[in-house]
């Protein structure tokens, strides 16, 4: 797996494509995969601290979104068992 130097950046619009923000984060020695995750984490983590509770995610990595939809079913999963 190679590994690269790395920033993630991305921009957070509302439905009505109005533009809410945009960010970067550098994240150091990681690899692609990892710049992907981290991508979506950190957007992740704005809109909820946002207060938004909707979100559509945009990426061009199938392995990265195969990943957040399990993690979702699994939170998803834990909160039906309380």
């Amino acid at each position: 797996m190679e590994t690269v130097f790395a920033t993630t950046e991305g921009v957070i619009w509302k439905q009505n494509a109005e533009w809410i923000l945009g960010y970067n984060h550098y994240l150091g020695s990681c690899s692609i995969f990892e710049v992907e995750l981290l991508g979506i984490l950190d957007g992740l983590a704005i809109i909820q601290i946002s207060g938004y509770k909707n979100v559509l995610i945009h990426t061009n990595s199938l392995e990265s979104l195969k990943l957040c939809r399990l993690a979702v079913w699994l939170v998803r999963s834990q909160l039906y068992k309380l």
